[in-house]
């Protein structure tokens, strides 16, 4: 026959902070692992330079450069803010930057 051993508390400051630290370390453990504690850095901005073609639109141009996470209309803005346009009208043989993801 086996004995249940009494487990007792001596010190009520040291099992708090065991706890503590148990909580803790369990915590840091758990955002590691499900990747809670991503840091998205900023990064420098980077374009590519375009020379417009015959036909070519701002809105065409910003749509080849568009992911799946942009609105085109954000990036058609960005080339407008880069390029300093007054508007979104373009001449041929005119090169404009276009940022690039």
């Amino acid at each position: 026959m086996t004995r249940k051993k009494n487990i007792r508390i001596k010190s009520k400051w040291r099992f708090i902070t065991f706890v503590v630290v148990l909580f803790l370390s369990v915590g840091i453990g758990f955002s590691s692992i499900t990747g809670l504690n991503v840091v998205n850095g900023s990064t420098k901005p980077q374009y590519e330079t375009v020379q417009v073609c015959a036909g070519d639109t701002l809105w065409d141009i910003a749509g080849r450069y568009t992911t799946d996470k942009q609105d085109v209309r954000e990036v058609v803005y960005q080339i407008r803010e880069v390029n300093q346009l007054a508007s979104t009208s373009l001449t041929e043989g005119q090169t404009i930057k276009v940022p690039v993801q």
